[in-house]
């Protein structure tokens, strides 16, 4: 088990375990959210290379308007093989500032105890030539 600090919290993570990963979905927000993520910054690279994971195959992803037309607001999580070692708990029903932290332009949480998630909110722009659907 590797041991990672990231914002208020210690995890133990596991070696991924072997899993067929998500098909993409292939609606326009979704599309948006893979290529939004291509141009993240620093502090926001370094967050998903820490833990591994690629920042476009979330395990979950749901989008709403934000409030610029510019932009979306993007939730959801990404599955870790691993567990919470210390630091709150975050859960969708329980996101407040307490429990959650800023990096770069992602709010995030751990939840899942056992089956750790790292928890995510991010207001991403529109990069797509396409409209947005809504």
């Amino acid at each position: 088990m590797e041991t990672r600090t990231i914002g208020k919290w210690t995890i133990g993570l596991e070696p991924p375990k072997a899993r067929e990963p998500y098909p993409p979905c292939g609606c326009r927000s979704c599309l948006n959210f893979r290529e939004a993520v291509m141009d993240l910054n620093d502090v926001e690279r370094d967050l998903f290379r820490q833990l591994g994971i690629n920042p476009a195959l979330p395990d979950l992803l749901s989008d709403f308007p934000a409030d610029r037309d510019s932009e979306r607001l993007y939730l959801g999580h990404y599955a870790l093989g691993g567990r919470l070692l210390s630091g709150p708990l975050t859960a969708p029903e329980n996101w407040q500032e307490e429990n959650t932290a800023l990096i770069g332009r992602f709010r995030i949480g751990f939840s899942g105890g056992q089956d750790l998630q790292l928890e995510f909110e991010a207001v991403l722009p529109w990069v797509l030539e396409e409209p947005q659907e809504d």
